[in-house]
């Protein structure tokens, strides 16, 4: 023993040496950093005698790899290289758990901290860490620290894949300056930012309707930083509060917390008197393009002053017209950052990377051509002008400050107050400046924590609004040491509480749920130049019917634009503006300019938060009834799907239905957008079956202006278009009685075709069309099979013509993204490939089942007749077969309903408040019929039966037994 003791250092430090060797094999998954693998030796556990609070969750950042579990605190400073012991519980009954021991450090690398007004601070921020295995995926975690333990839910962190900006904003507390935050706001979306996070722990009341209003905007985010809690009341009365000892709010780790809730590819930390601009263009397209390298995580920015006379403060903010300049950069530096690769944020330096071994090729260096813009308030006087850090780049974006700040200060300041811009005081900031100037002379004894020393003196100043008291920092708790928090008299039904609401839940009446897609604003249309180009050539003015309104059909959503679709046609080339409104349609003020091209279109820019959307011909005028967004943001879903032209007319329809959905499935097709006039109520039963299974969407075309029934195909045909684009890579766009056939053994469906084209340039291909004598209606009515299979188009009807050219009544298959613009025959423009890929008929052709009964265009049937002669041309026997079965199961699951007996009815009826089956009323009527005409007038009395109650029943079961017979 005494052996073993005096090589322990040697045995140790080969465990070590062995531990480093296996963790760094290729593929091991294991430990990562120095650490993790001194901890398998060394360290204690961190008690409930140390004073530390918890964020209230932990992450998973997948950034990583592999993957690092994240969790954040506040606490003195740690010795003895502690831990905490965690429970990682791997599925969400706690069942299933591994346990692990996990290290800590001060986020700023210090503890206690270097910088001097923190360093009498005794709660420092830190950051506890731990690399996962493949098969740890944690759905919460339990820290135990002695008897007690603290409950963390886990969030997922994954690497950014939004284009866009988002500024993460430090605590802020005791804010009065709300002229800054919508110079702030305005000036940052106009370099780019989709989102703003904001940590609010408490401001003035107008500061506050400042941010509720950006709220309701859908443009930032205000994430409750409350005090933070007290300590265990075993150990409180060792230790300050930590409300008293914390420097500034903690504002490092909300900073980094920030960081992981970014969503967008680029993030910053910029203060509210912070804007960052490149000498040319936006923030957002400079920082995409430097950072496109790999090794690139983050972008410094230098800073300069300028001042405003008047004042920003005066209420119609002519200030930022005159400004003035110090051309003496300011020594602290701000930055923008790769938000997929930075781990760890110091305020005016990245302080690490996700990658620890490759992060020193990350480039980190002072751009030239980029400046901070910065308000700042002198603290000298506050009644100086407000200054601003700029410098040569001024003179540069001068036009653009000027836009941004005199006008869109003034206009939303009007908006966010009523028109009664509220007036500016100084004293909320000087009570605040005089409180901080108190500990400035002893910072480096007393710890500057602004919210403990300074919330007494604030509050005598005016009334403000704070943070909710949520407990996003969790104080530990005692173990319980039964294992179920219900008492056992609780009543069975009462015993599944819970302590808190699902996270997806904790929202109310007024909230948006913010969805990563619809965070996206632009400020152009991609093809507005090709656009306008083809309106001045006049592509595609109808100039058709008397619509006085723009009558909204649909919206949908892609990456770069949002297309709204319309039922007028009288309308090209208007100019209108596009009005978007959030999820609770309350408008968004953030309108886009734009034309009505093609015919029936408008494209319009993306808005954050956008759910619907309407259209106007000023922004005076109250716009008609917004539709909803459809996103097309993601991979097209289908390959192959189907448009059907507007059903409308007398003829029934639901063999023609069943017959042309069945048939395109069978092509392929896996989605079918069918256009509704009008069809009769059996019909609509069926139509309404395909929606119940995901087959079709139903498309109503109806508006409040005159036209015939048949006068919807070109807006069917427009709308269908927009509507396919980014949903399908390929959409054919057809009548209900055309069939696009197959002639070639060599491709059998129409995606066997489809799939043997690779060549981006074809984006329509031409069909010629072949008529085929149609002599009389389908049924109305389901009957039988036989019947069924008799009718079905392709049995009844088989006496086709010749085939016509290219240019007589052709249909198309599309790739709908790469087309401009679309006819029912035809597009008339495209944005790329070539406009017409003609299919040989070799290959196949459409065949049209032409009504003989000429209802609305009277040389149609002439037209077909002169493509005489016509032979009988069934279709290929094995589609045939598959056809049949396929309609038959169809129809026959839809209208053939088995009957019940009357009693079974009945019985059933009886179960509703004892009401009867109509049946079973006329039944009860008929036998008291029979029994009256059986009366015997001799008897005396009209009351008397002359049959007993058994011999009643009797002839009721003869003619129940009857009455079956006949049925069948």
């Amino acid at each position: 023993m005494k052996k073993l003791l005096q090589y322990k250092f040697v045995i140790i430090s080969l465990v070590i040496v062995f531990i480093m060797y296996y963790s760094y094999r290729p593929g091991s998954g294991y430990l990562e950093t120095v650490d993790e693998i001194f901890s398998m030796v060394a360290g204690e556990p961190i008690n409930a005698s140390h004073p530390i609070a918890f964020y209230q969750s932990a992450y998973v950042d997948y950034r990583f790899d592999p993957p690092r579990l994240r969790i954040f605190s506040l606490n003195k400073c740690l010795e003895n290289n502690q831990y905490l012991i965690a429970n990682l519980h791997l599925d969400g009954n706690n069942s299933e758990s591994v346990r692990k021991n996990i290290y800590g450090k001060p986020l700023d690398g210090h503890c206690p901290s270097i910088y001097i007004p923190a360093s009498s601070c005794l709660y420092m921020p830190h950051s506890f860490s731990i690399s996962l295995k493949p098969n740890e995926d944690p759905k919460n975690v339990t820290l135990f620290l002695d008897n007690k333990k603290v409950e963390l839910n886990v969030e997922k962190i994954y690497k950014k894949t939004t284009e866009g900006i988002t500024v993460c904003l430090q605590p802020v507390y005791y804010y009065s300056q709300w002229q800054n935050i919508v110079l702030y706001i305005e000036a940052w979306r106009a370099q780019g930012a989709t989102r703003f996070i904001v940590n609010f722990h408490s401001a003035t009341k107008e500061t506050w309707k400042v941010l509720e209003y950006y709220r309701d905007l859908g443009l930032i985010e205000i994430k409750s930083w409350p005090s933070f809690p007290s300590l265990p009341v075993d150990i409180a009365g060792k230790y300050p509060k930590i409300d008293n000892s914390v420097y500034v709010l903690s504002y490092l780790m909300a900073m980094n917390i920030c960081i992981l809730d970014i969503k967008t590819t680029i993030g910053t930390i910029a203060d509210f008197d912070e804007v960052m601009v490149p000498t040319n263009g936006r923030l957002l397209d400079y920082a995409t393009k430097e950072m496109a390298d790999a090794n690139v995580g983050a972008l410094s920015f230098d800073n300069h002053y300028i001042s405003f006379t008047p004042r920003i403060y005066t209420n119609d903010f002519s200030g930022v017209s005159s400004p003035q300049f110090q051309p003496t950069p300011g020594k602290q530096t701000k930055y923008v950052f790769n938000a997929s690769v930075l781990a760890i944020a110091q305020v005016h330096w990245p302080h690490s990377f996700v990658d620890s071994q490759t992060a020193h090729f990350y480039i980190f260096d002072t751009y030239l051509d980029m400046e901070i813009l910065k308000l700042r308030i002198s603290r000298t006087d506050s009644s100086q002008a407000i200054s601003l850090l700029i410098s040569k780049i001024w003179k540069i974006r001068y036009d653009l400050l000027i836009t941004i700040s005199v006008f869109c200060l003034f206009f939303q300041a009007q908006n966010i107050f009523n028109g009664s811009i509220p007036t500016f005081s100084t004293k909320p900031y000087d009570t605040l400046m005089k409180c901080i100037g108190k500990v400035l002379p002893v910072q480096d004894k007393v710890c500057r924590s602004t919210s403990g020393i300074c919330r007494e003196e604030m509050d005598k100043v005016t009334d403000w609004v704070y943070a909710d008291s949520e407990p996003i920092f969790l104080p530990e708790k005692p173990e319980s040491s039964s294992g179920t928090t219900i008492p056992p008299h609780v009543q069975f039904h009462n015993s599944h509480l819970n302590t808190e609401e699902d996270p997806d839940f904790t929202y109310n009446s007024s909230d948006c749920p913010e969805e990563e897609w619809n965070n996206v604003r632009t400020d152009s249309i991609p093809m507005a130049e090709r656009h306008k180009l083809w309106t001045e050539m006049s592509i595609g003015n109808m100039s058709y019917l008397y619509h006085e309104t723009f009558s909204l059909l649909a919206a949908f959503v892609y990456k770069d634009q949002i297309i709204v679709t319309m039922t007028s046609e009288n309308q090209f080339n208007k100019t209108v503006y596009c009005r978007y409104y959030d999820c609770r349609r309350k408008e968004i003020p953030d309108q886009f300019e734009a034309l009505v091209y093609p015919e029936s279109t408008v494209f319009c820019a993306r808005r954050s938060g956008a759910k619907y959307i309407s259209i106007s011909e000023t922004l005076e005028e109250k716009p008609e009834y917004s539709v909803p967004i459809v996103p097309r943001i993601a991979k097209p879903p289908h390959y192959f799907t189907v448009c059907m032209a507007t059903l409308y007319g007398d003829e029934p329809k639901f063999l023609q239905i069943v017959d042309f959905i069945e048939y395109y499935k069978l092509q392929g097709a896996t989605f079918f957008h069918i256009y509704l006039r009008n069809v009769t109520d059996y019909d609509r039963v069926l139509l309404d079956d395909y929606v119940r299974t995901g087959d079709i969407e139903i498309i109503k075309m109806h508006d409040h202006h005159w036209r015939d029934d048949f006068m919807w195909h070109h807006v069917q045909i427009n709308d269908c278009h927009h509507r396919s684009k980014y949903f399908s890579k390929w959409t054919a766009l057809i009548d209900v009685d055309e069939r696009i056939e197959m002639k070639s053994e060599s491709y059998k469906t129409v995606t066997s075709f489809l799939d043997t084209i690779h060549d981006p340039n074809i984006v329509n291909l031409h069909f010629k069309i072949q008529w085929v004598i149609k002599e009389f209606d389908t049924p109305a009515r389901y009957e039988n099979d036989e019947q069924l299979i008799n009718e079905m188009l392709f049995h009844k009807y088989q006496n086709t013509s010749r085939i016509g050219s290219f240019w007589t009544q052709p249909k198309c298959i599309i790739r709908p993204e790469k087309i401009g613009m679309m006819t029912i025959h035809a597009p008339l423009a495209i944005y790329s490939g070539i406009r017409r890929s003609l299919v040989d008929q070799e290959i196949a052709t459409v065949r049209h089942y032409r009504n003989v009964e000429q209802r609305v265009f009277q040389g149609a049937y002439a037209k077909m007749m002169g493509h005489a002669p016509f032979n009988i041309t069934p279709i290929d026997t094995g589609l045939d077969r598959k056809l049949t079965d396929s309609i038959l199961n169809r129809v026959k699951w839809v209208y053939d309903v088995p009957d019940v007996t009357c009693d079974q009815k009945q019985s059933i009826y009886q179960y509703h408040a004892g009401l009867n089956a109509s049946c079973w009323v006329e039944e009860q009527k008929r036998l008291e019929s029979l029994n009256a005409t059986l009366l015997d007038p001799d008897l005396g009395s009209t009351s008397d039966s002359l049959f007993t109650a058994e011999e009643l029943a009797g002839v009721e079961a003869t003619t129940e037994s009857d009455n079956e017979r006949n049925k069948n």
